[in-house]
């Protein structure tokens, strides 16, 4: 597969078997992301891969109880769904980045990375979501936050996003609807 069919046939999942991803695709998803472009070479970021499905279930318990707490209505029809947030996932990669990184917009480095975590993972023939909820829930609620600083040294990061990678569990829509917004001069 080359990059510009990669780029054009990748499509987001939201229905995930169990399996896991085998240890050395996950590895090479991994390195592979560490050359993803990113402002001054900084490379402040920080990935956590969790395939424990004790801990996604925890996480997801979590963030259930962050939306319940939050009142935020855009959240319903996840409370009463009462769906996994990573659409069954059994691997997920939360992507860090540093407050005060040498780049001047270590956000965009961050999700620049997760575009490379969601394009490797195609390349090697592994579905993915990026799971946006994640950031919001981060800042707001100390509770979410708390279980990564029980895993990981958090105290001068951020948590830009997650994806859940794995196999598709049901057929994804074949035709992607694209919206053309450009202009050339």
């Amino acid at each position: 597969m080359n990059i510009i069919e990669t780029i054009i046939t990748r499509k987001s999942t939201r229905s995930f078997t169990e399996q896991k991803i085998p240890i050395q695709i996950l590895d090479n998803i991994l390195k592979i992301v560490h050359y993803t472009p990113c402002g001054m070479n900084a490379q402040s970021w920080f990935f956590l891969a969790i395939q424990d499905k004790e801990e996604i279930n925890k996480i997801n318990s979590i963030i259930f109880n962050c939306m319940i707490k939050s009142k935020n209505k855009n959240f319903n029809n996840y409370i009463k769904s009462e769906k996994n947030c990573f659409y069954n996932s059994n691997n997920l990669i939360f992507v860090f980045n540093e407050y005060n990184s040498l780049s001047s917009e270590p956000k965009i480095d961050a999700a620049l990375a997760m575009y490379s975590i969601l394009l490797t993972s195609h390349f090697f023939n592994i579905s993915s979501c990026w799971i946006n909820i994640v950031n919001t829930l981060y800042r707001n609620f100390p509770s979410f936050k708390n279980y990564f600083k029980s895993h990981i040294n958090i105290n001068k990061m951020f948590l830009a996003g997650c994806v859940a990678l794995g196999y598709n569990a049901e057929d994804i829509c074949k035709n992607k609807k694209i919206s053309y917004n450009f202009k050339i001069l």
